[in-house]
C-alpha cells in the first residue's frame, strides 16, 4: 500500500497562494542570479497564470515595488514565455507601451498594481520565487 503525501502547508517564510508558495527576496539581482537563486531554493522565478494570481502578488509586494519575474524573450525576440516555456495566458498581459525594449530589454519585471515590463536582464532587482505544493 502506497501512501502519496502532500504538504499542506509552505515552508517557513513563504506565502500561500492555491497550491503554490511564494516569497519576495528583496537582495537586488541581476535576471540569471536571481533565477539561480529560486533553483537553488527548489522554486523557480514566479510565472503568473491569471488575473487572481496576479492580484495575490500584489498583497505580497510593497506599494509600487518591481520585481524580476520568470518571464523573458532570449530564445527568440518578441516571443516571451515563462521559464517552463509556456506562453502568458494574461490578456492584457503587458502595462502601458511595454514591451518596448526590443533586443535589448530581454526579460520581465512586474511592477506591483501596474502590470509586466520588458528590462534588461542585467537590470537588478528584488524577485518573487514560486513552488507548487503539488510535485515536490
Amino acid at each position: 500500500n502506497i501512501s502519496i503525501y502532500f504538504p499542506d502547508t509552505c515552508k517557513a517564510g513563504w506565502e500561500p497562494y492555491n497550491s503554490f508558495c511564494y516569497k519576495v527576496f528583496r537582495t537586488k539581482e541581476n535576471f540569471y542570479l536571481a533565477n539561480s537563486s529560486c533553483i537553488s531554493a527548489e522554486a523557480g522565478l514566479v510565472s503568473v497564470e491569471d488575473f487572481e494570481e496576479r492580484y495575490f502578488l500584489d498583497t505580497i509586494l510593497e506599494k509600487g515595488e518591481k520585481v524580476f519575474v520568470g518571464m523573458t524573450d532570449i530564445a527568440e525576440e518578441g516571443r516571451w514565455v515563462w521559464m517552463d516555456g509556456s506562453f502568458p495566458k494574461l490578456d492584457p498581459l503587458w502595462h502601458g507601451n511595454h514591451p518596448d525594449g526590443g533586443e535589448k530589454e530581454n526579460c520581465g519585471e512586474y511592477v506591483q498594481n501596474h502590470g509586466f515590463h520588458d528590462i534588461k536582464c542585467d537590470d537588478t532587482r528584488p524577485y518573487v520565487c514560486k513552488y507548487s505544493l503539488l510535485n515536490l
